[in-house]
């Protein structure tokens, strides 16, 4: 057997997403990029392999990758690139992306505001501005996520 039959045929009387894929989430020894896949794994109650490379290989490690980038899922032996795309792929594999169409882009909506969020975190801390971030910048954006979380 090969493919999803030979876990399949492992997983009978118990299946689950987890039973039918392997999951191998490929980062930094850090959260970084990784971060939120790594969280909707554990929120899904699904267990996946989380390897850690230290910085200092990648340079030897970097050709064995789609777009010569990390974080990586594979996938039954397909390689997933660019955070995003996983970390989408994952919420709609495990039903964590609503249950319409309406609901699905309100959910990315919130999680590209995060992108936002860790943008203006990062320009603050270039200019030496952090403590305007934190007293201004980051509660204005919190108002929208009450505003949305309200409804």
């Amino acid at each position: 057997m090969s493919g999803w039959h030979f876990w399949l045929a492992d997983c009978v009387g118990h299946i689950s997403v987890n039973c039918i894929m392997g999951y191998k989430l490929i980062y930094f020894n850090a959260r970084g990029r990784a971060e939120v896949s790594r969280m909707l794994f554990k929120v899904a109650g699904v267990e996946f392999e989380d390897y850690r490379f230290d910085r200092e290989n990648w340079p030897t490690l970097k050709t064995q990758f789609t777009y010569g980038q990390v974080p990586i899922l594979e996938v039954d032996g397909v390689q997933l690139a660019h955070s995003h795309a996983i970390e989408r792929f994952l919420a709609r594999r495990f039903g964590l992306l609503g249950l319409s169409d309406i609901e699905a882009p309100l959910i990315e909506g919130v999680a590209e505001e995060v992108i936002d969020i860790t943008q203006a975190y990062m320009k603050a801390k270039a200019g030496g501005e952090v403590d305007k971030f934190f007293d201004e910048t980051l509660p204005n954006i919190l108002g929208y996520y009450e505003a949305i979380l309200s409804k």
